[in-house]
């Protein structure tokens, strides 16, 4: 669990150096219905999303919008981010026997958010993913002195935990879920094997 947690400290610290640093990927033209800017003066635009990319990561697989770049990824973690304002992490690490359904739900939630500075949680709830149960949280923190709110699901696969965390600015009101759970949906774990009697 511990290393599970450093994982996700250095995750963050990672979105909030992409998030500083900006993203240099050419941008298109959006409509007028794409485009969104709040009294902050931020704004941002989505492409239609059509054609998807598979990645995995410890016998998990799952699509990704293909127009999503990805940077700096491992074997045991990956970044993707659609623009400057949404960020997604995808990591896998060892589990301990620790599972993050169940009693360990709520340390795993709150060693998550002592991680982020003026962390609050919004929501929490076991759900499903690929059938498998799953812990899906909903926070708001202080990431490069910008307000994000993070999704973050995360199951247990053969001894392991993999997650999932989509966080977005809150300036940007854009909405970036859709694309979010259409990942979540994507994901295919592996099959547990029956042995034959």
């Amino acid at each position: 669990m511990k290393k599970v947690l450093g994982l996700i400290f250095v995750t963050i610290m990672y979105i909030g150096f992409l998030s500083g640093c900006g993203n240099s990927s050419a941008e298109t033209e959006p409509t007028a219905s794409e485009t969104d800017t709040q009294s902050t003066g931020v704004s941002a635009s989505k492409e239609k999303v059509t054609d998807f990319k598979e990645y995995e990561i410890a016998g998990v697989s799952f699509e990704v919008p293909e127009i999503w770049e990805t940077q700096n990824s491992s074997d045991d973690t990956m970044y993707f981010y659609q623009d400057t304002y949404n960020f997604m992490t995808v990591a896998v690490d060892d589990s301990s026997g620790e599972s993050v359904t169940g009693e360990y739900r709520d340390l795993f939630i709150d060693e998550f958010m002592n991680n982020l500075k003026n962390a609050k949680l919004l929501s929490n709830d076991e759900i499903s993913v690929d059938n498998k149960p799953a812990l899906k949280f909903n926070i708001s923190s202080l990431i490069d002195g910008d307000i994000y709110n993070s999704s973050v699901v995360a199951f247990d696969v053969e001894n392991q935990i993999v997650y999932f965390m989509n966080a977005s600015m809150k300036s940007v009101s854009v909405d970036y879920n859709e694309e979010f759970e259409s990942i979540l949906n994507s994901i295919s774990t592996p099959k547990e094997v029956v042995p034959s009697e």
